[in-house]
């Protein structure tokens, strides 16, 4: 299981030569912290968050600023992709969903390779709360180098391109977060084996040399209503049929086992993202997602991807959420199957996108979306673990916020068909929604 950055112990004491860099800031509890790199660790995780008093000497060696507090037009970002690409890990946040037209797309620029090292360490003591001018600089050029380390993060990312959008601030989007490209195990969960899997029969060249025939595919046996989920040809082509879109029902897609060929016509969130993304500032909701081009209805836009872990560590995680007051929640139960298989709560398994995930991590709610998600299996005896898929259930003009409903309102859209579907009473620490719809319910979930 990839780590994730750690707390190191506030009575413990940092040398500046042992700090390599200087990533991140926040406070918490009226103290300021800095995520650092520290020199020659042996764990697998070299990031750390520091109490800013318990580092002795002279920071501005590590971020670039001078005595005199000018920037540095030197400093550089050490950021090793590999690390990226094989981290893992969370979800989203409560944003916003403001169009921003005409916003300016922030391209990684070419940087000096060297950083100035003309500060010597201190002797003494210096903790940037007790030096505004030095906080001010190091807040500006902390911005810059951050927002360049995560453009690198963004480059990184497999498919069409995803850019970074913020025309609001000088804001970026945390670094103690780095995008995967496929869901990752945690402690304690393990994937249904192999040796269970099976796929059909069908020969890659029935149907127009699509694959799959209604008659013949076992794969559609397991779907509800027994039908291909996708539009095969015409101007829809690959996207959810409206039929389906109208449902919550679970998609079960033709695997590698099957005999169906690459073609098939039951194939399609496997093969990944299709289209570009922009995570963007919003007015009132911090970061959200959209699209530069239109969206058909019904176009797959990318799966929510995380650290999957088990229902306890859940529970650990969002009790150290409720200890430091935390409000952002990233956390994903996948549910879909366990009514239906009688698997018990403490047996499911989360999805948490809050350090390790993709794009859709930046989806905000709304009480009115143009996404939802639908759970696709590929492995169709496994219930616990399977893919949560995005699609367009509109025509999404380019441009506009990519939302979907937090809450999952499958099991009360059930209960509301057998006549039980009462609204219940929200709870006290609910959070506010500011979606801005006609229908909002002023709160995201109860």
């Amino acid at each position: 299981m990839a780590e994730q950055p750690v707390l190191i112990d506030d009575n413990k004491s940092f040398q500046v030569d042992e700090i390599k860099e200087i990533l991140d800031k926040r406070s918490e509890n009226g103290k300021l912290f800095y995520l650092v790199v520290l020199k020659e660790t042996q764990d697998e995780c070299s990031e750390s968050w520091l109490l800013a008093s318990k580092i002795k000497g002279d920071i501005t060696s590590l971020t670039g600023i001078g005595r005199s507090g000018s920037i540095s037009t030197t400093s550089s970002l050490s950021i090793n992709k590999d690390d990226d690409n094989n981290a893992k890990k969370r979800k989203r946040s409560t944003k916003g969903n403001k169009k921003n037209h005409g916003a300016i797309c922030v391209r990684r620029k070419s940087r000096a390779s060297g950083r100035s090292n003309s500060a010597a360490p201190s002797t003494s003591s210096t903790t940037v709360n007790e030096n505004p001018m030095l906080e001010g600089a190091l807040e500006e050029v902390g911005a810059h180098r951050i927002r360049e380390a995560f453009l690198e993060r963004l480059d990184a990312i497999l498919g069409p391109r995803v850019t970074l959008v913020n025309d609001i601030d000088n804001s970026s989007p945390s670094l103690n977060f780095r995008f995967i490209d496929a869901c990752v195990l945690g402690k304690g969960v393990t994937k249904a084996s192999e040796d269970s899997m099976y796929g059909c029969n069908c020969k890659p060249d029935n149907g127009r040399r699509m694959g799959c025939e209604y008659t013949t595919c076992e794969c559609l046996d397991q779907m509800i209503q027994k039908r291909f989920p996708y539009i095969a040809t015409g101007d829809r082509a690959g996207t959810l049929r409206d039929s389906h879109l109208r449902t919550r029902d679970a998609i079960f897609e033709c695997n590698r086992f099957c005999n169906c060929g690459d073609n098939c016509k039951n194939k399609l969130v496997q093969w990944g993202r299709k289209v570009p993304l922009e995570i963007f500032k919003t007015s009132n909701r911090g970061w959200g997602l959209r699209c530069p081009m239109d969206l058909r209805k019904g176009e797959f836009i990318d799966i929510y991807k995380g650290e999957i872990i088990t229902n306890s560590e859940a529970n650990r995680r969002e009790r150290l959420k409720r200890q430091t007051k935390a409000k952002d929640t990233y956390l994903y139960t996948m549910e879909k199957f366990a009514e239906d298989n009688g698997i018990p709560q403490n047996k499911l398994y989360i999805v948490d996108g809050e350090f390790f995930g993709g794009p859709t991590r930046f989806m905000n709610h709304s009480c009115n979306p143009n996404c939802r998600q639908f759970s696709v299996s590929y492995h169709h005896g496994d219930m616990y673990i399977y893919d949560l898929a995005f699609f367009a259930i509109d025509y999404i003009p380019a441009g506009t916020e990519l939302t979907f409903n937090y809450t999952d309102n499958d099991h009360i859209e059930k209960k509301k068909g057998k006549g039980k579907g009462r609204e219940r009473k929200k709870s006290k620490n609910a959070p506010e929604c500011l979606c801005g719809s006609e229908n909002c319910r002023g709160y995201i979930w109860m």
